[in-house]
């Protein structure tokens, strides 16, 4: 797990910015840092490396990598590495490493591009052929780690981070506008395609590979690799695919530990690395004394089941206050929610311990369908299908529980909103003037199918991962997802015969085949809390005069929001009114987000 940068560049003196932009991602790998320099005809190259060593931990391991007319830079982790090496070796290939770096390689020189489609991992890596000028550069399925570029004149640049940009002598902030206001109005973190919350900064896009020449830097082409329509059929159970893949995460050099929630995700994964592999780890939890939704309570129940070692962080109002811009810097885009911040403590706390690696249950609401539109979804697809029976069955046990995922009347007018363009579906708040509140929602096909394919590779997963990845990197850690395996996300997704509700409860068809290991109390909860922090709380107890004050002072917000709407907001808050605060914090995290860009670059210019 690393951090990396290149340039590419007619001119010579483009090189000079690259230690600048390798310093500004020390957190990335404190292990050890090398640049490789050259040119190709009349381009100039350098590709630079800051190494957080996981696997192989000698300086055989480090980065670039060269072999022969080649060199790589490489951010990931290839977890079925051992078993690729076994089968180049059977092909007369040797190795000198016990990387999996050295394994990338080797897979492309023998296969190709259709390596990508043989890798197990999260990745982004970078291929130079010195001979040819070739370059081949590759990002993971779902966009696990990341990979940025900035085009400027007769230069390319490519990142790890944004920040990393922000040392280019020419590189100026360009907002986003479209981006931004899908953020503001519509709480969409995630982006379309290749965007990002800066104009001229690109990402490539999840599941894609760049082909380019470093004769002509002006042309390269993306192409998609993976498109989760695998129709191979397998008859390894759901089951078994899961526990492979928290095994094979768990080929580390360097000392692992769990985040755990108390949630069913993170406690599966607990149980099953105790009660299957056999094997200790040491938790980490984020919890909040008198919060009605602290999940203590089940974090404790499984310390004693399980008998693990766990630690337990507090975040609180005060190390928010000290923290937020730390966070925000690390983040490179704001994000619409304090949560991000304690998952940031973990990280933290996690590294005091010497933690490298990081196992997290990321993913499961996405690929099983555990947030509360798939009550409602669900339902919905049963009588698409013609399944009358099982409808009824569902409606009754929702009906029984009375809950509330099937009553409360604004969950199902947000979740028409996404089906329809009608305004009656699409009612937004007072918060901005009528000249800036002009987005349409896009529709999205009413399939189950592709619904959590949408959630998976545009909506609500690109974000938690954004998230989690530089809150993790933020603290030298890598975070590994054993439910971010394609294998398992292939199994479940395209199973059209897997409906995310079960007897009244989201996921718990999957979940129930881990009954044996799971506690009861733990695999009959019918809350679904997700990671949250006590904004309410927060707000009311200082926080809110942080916020407010930002967004006066943002020049950005001035003729797009409704002062006297948030001014109201404001004084709601200080009365203890918490309604629509969800949108009040989105604009005052994004304007504390803002003015420190605006700072940073004022400084820069200096």
């Amino acid at each position: 797990m690393c951090g990396l940068g290149a340039i590419f560049s007619k001119n010579k003196s483009d090189l000079n910015f690259i230690s600048k932009m390798m310093d500004s991602v020390n957190h990335r790998g404190p292990d050890s840092e090398n640049k490789h320099y050259g040119k190709f005809k009349n381009t100039y190259w350098t590709l630079g490396h800051k190494r957080l060593a996981i696997i192989d931990l000698s300086n055989k391991g480090s980065q670039p990598m060269r072999y022969k007319d080649f060199s790589i830079i490489f951010n990931g982790e290839i977890y079925n590495y051992i078993e690729l090496k076994s089968e180049l070796k059977k092909n007369n290939i040797n190795f000198y490493t016990d990387t999996d770096t050295e394994v990338l390689l080797k897979s492309y020189l023998f296969w190709g591009k259709r390596c990508l489609n043989k890798f197990l991992g999260m990745f982004s890596f970078i291929i130079l052929n010195n001979k040819t000028g070739e370059l081949f550069i590759a990002r993971d399925r779902f966009g696990v780690k990341p990979l940025f570029y900035y085009k400027y004149k007769n230069s390319l640049y490519f990142a790890s981070e944004i920040k990393q940009l922000f040392e280019i002598k020419n590189f100026k902030f360009e907002p986003n506008h479209n981006i931004i206001k899908e953020f503001l109005i519509r709480d969409k973190v995630n982006h379309k395609a290749d965007q990002t919350f800066y104009n001229n900064v690109k990402s490539l896009p999840p599941s894609c590979y760049l082909k380019m020449n470093l004769k002509n830097l002006n042309n390269f082409k993306i192409s998609k690799y993976y498109n989760l329509n695998n129709k191979k059929k397998t008859y390894i159970t759901e089951k078994q695919i899961f526990i492979d893949a928290l095994k094979i995460r768990l080929r580390s050099d360097r000392k692992i530990g769990l985040s755990l929630s108390g949630g069913m995700d993170s406690s599966l994964i607990a149980c099953s690395l105790k009660k299957v592999i056999k094997k200790d780890l040491l938790s980490f939890s984020a919890c909040f004394k008198n919060f009605e939704n602290d999940e203590s309570k089940y974090i404790d129940i499984l310390k004693k089941e399980l008998n693990i070692k766990s630690y337990k962080i507090f975040p609180s109002l005060e190390i928010l206050k000290k923290e937020i811009n730390k966070v925000l810097y690390y983040q490179d885009e704001p994000f619409g929610s304090f949560s991000i911040f304690s998952q940031y403590l973990i990280m933290k706390e996690a590294s005091k311990k010497n933690i490298k690696v990081m196992l997290g249950g990321q993913g499961a609401d996405e690929i099983l369908g555990g947030y509360k539109k798939y009550t409602f979804i669900s339902l919905i697809q049963f009588l698409r299908d013609f399944k009358l029976l099982r409808f009824i069955k569902e409606f009754f046990y929702l009906c029984f529980n009375f809950d509330k995922r099937l009553f409360y009347l604004p969950h199902i007018e947000k979740y028409f909103a996404l089906f329809f363009t009608n305004k009656l579906f699409n009612k937004t708040e007072d918060f901005f003037l009528k000249k800036y509140n002009d987005i349409k929602s896009k529709k999205i096909k009413f399939n189950l199918i592709e619904f959590r394919k949408n959630d998976i590779f545009n909506d609500s997963l690109p974000a938690l991962l954004r998230f989690e990845e530089r809150s993790s990197m933020a603290n030298s850690i890598e975070t590994r997802l054993p439910f971010i395996d394609n294998r398992f996300v292939e199994k479940i997704v395209n199973n059209k015969k897997y409906y995310p509700l079960y007897k009244g409860k989201l996921k718990f068809k999957f979940f129930n085949y881990f009954r044996d290991i799971i506690p009861r109390k733990i695999l009959a909860r019918r809350n679904k809390i997700g990671f949250e922090a006590p904004d309410n709380e927060w707000l009311k107890k200082g926080f809110n005069k942080i916020i407010f004050k930002n967004i006066s002072n943002c020049d950005y917000l001035n003729d797009k929001i409704n002062n006297y709407y948030i001014k109201r907001i404001y004084h709601q808050v200080n009365e203890g009114n918490f309604n629509n605060i969800q949108t009040y914090i989105r604009i005052g995290i994004f304007s504390i987000w803002y003015n420190q860009i605006i700072k940073i670059f004022h400084e820069k210019k200096k």
